[in-house]
């Protein structure tokens, strides 16, 4: 964690963070023919959102990497479905 902070990768997070949720509140009551990718751009951001909870390590080493990874699983495929929604 302290190598993150020193290196401005937490800053990068936090930044991008704040950037996505003011992007989420531009896109809230989206037109009745977008409401299908509202909805599928809320489950990514809630993914990316849950999975950025997970940038500060707790538990022992082997449940922390494999919750991370199911996270990261989650969100991948939440993102390729919102991919294909808007492609």
């Amino acid at each position: 964690m302290a190598s993150y902070d020193t290196n401005g990768d937490l800053a990068t997070v936090e930044a991008t963070m704040t950037s996505l949720k003011q992007a989420m509140d531009e896109l809230k009551n989206p037109p009745a023919k977008f409401k299908d990718e509202y909805i599928v751009a809320l489950d990514a951001y809630t993914a990316v959102k849950d999975m950025n909870t997970y940038i500060n390590p707790s538990g022992s080493y082997q449940t922390y990497s494999q919750i991370t990874n199911e996270k990261d699983n989650e969100l991948a495929s939440k993102l390729n479905s919102l991919e294909v929604r808007i492609d």
